[in-house]
């Protein structure tokens, strides 16, 4: 079965009418309501995927950063070790 933006979108709906009066009277809306179009799925996807990206490059420039002073004062990976003993120290 191949995923398209279409089938979410008819995912995405809620089954209710908004005005049952004004169908009845023969103006309204009639059909499902959609919670959210398919241009507001993209930009909440395009949300998360720009935040996961902001995230590893963010964490990548500080793990270099900390590696790079650690080479400085000639003890590669000191920082590493510290904030794993740290975090994984059994406390007796």
């Amino acid at each position: 079965m191949e995923y398209t933006q279409e089938k979410n979108a008819k995912n995405l709906t809620i089954l209710v009418n908004p005005d049952p009066l004004s169908t009845e009277q023969g103006g309204g809306r009639q059909g499902p309501v959609p919670i959210l179009s398919s241009h507001e799925i993209d930009d909440k996807a395009n949300l998360y995927v720009e935040g996961l990206i902001a995230g590893i490059i963010g964490a990548s420039v500080i793990a270099l950063w900390f590696f790079v002073l650690d080479i400085i004062q000639g003890r590669p990976f000191r920082t590493t070790t510290l904030l794993g003993t740290a975090l994984l120290a059994a406390r007796d």
